[in-house]
């Protein structure tokens, strides 16, 4: 009996930990650089994402989709003209996608879906703290624009580099 209890005891400890990300407490924000000097601001307001760490603490995957017709810029034509068929395509492309590919302490690499074009991106790991069950994650990068065919009638006056930023708050389950 003492051997079936200390198996279980060890399957258990070696088990990834998955931590589901809160959209409530999370953010996802982008710029973008505008006559090469005016800052363009916005956010995502509704994404999901899971998580896993292995047993070291390490991340061993993040997925997460982000809804693209959720970007949030303060200013409803910019918001617009953001989810038309040059920019986001929301309608016929409703979700970002994001899966982390590989990861070290300093970075991660991912690939991101945006039209369906799939590219790799390499981020920042800002932040990663890990407290009981809550995990806050801070990760940044740039996109080109021209990579992903975001490129609308504005695009000649748009810096091709978008910055990103998210902090995501995660709580395992």
């Amino acid at each position: 009996m003492s051997k079936i209890l200390l198996i279980i005891l060890l399957t258990l400890s070696a088990v990834a930990d998955t931590f589901i990300v809160q959209n409530n407490s999370s953010s996802i924000e982008f710029s973008v650089k505008k006559f090469f000097f005016l800052n363009i601001e916005g956010r995502f307001t509704k994404f999901k994402g899971k998580i896993t760490l292995d047993d070291n603490h390490m991340i061993a995957s993040i997925n997460g989709l982000v809804d693209a017709a959720s970007a949030d810029m303060g200013d409803a034509k910019r918001e617009v003209d953001l989810k038309e068929e040059a920019y986001l395509n929301s309608l016929k492309y409703p979700y970002i996608e994001f899966k982390a590919i590989s990861t070290d302490d300093e970075e991660l690499e991912a690939t991101i879906s945006i039209k369906g074009i799939v590219q790799k991106v390499k981020f920042n790991i800002d932040k990663m703290e890990l407290v009981n069950s809550k995990l806050i994650l801070t990760i940044s990068a740039i996109l080109h624009r021209d990579a992903f065919m975001l490129n609308g009638s504005y695009s000649v006056l748009t810096s091709n580099k978008i910055k990103i930023k998210a902090r995501l708050v995660a709580y395992s389950f």
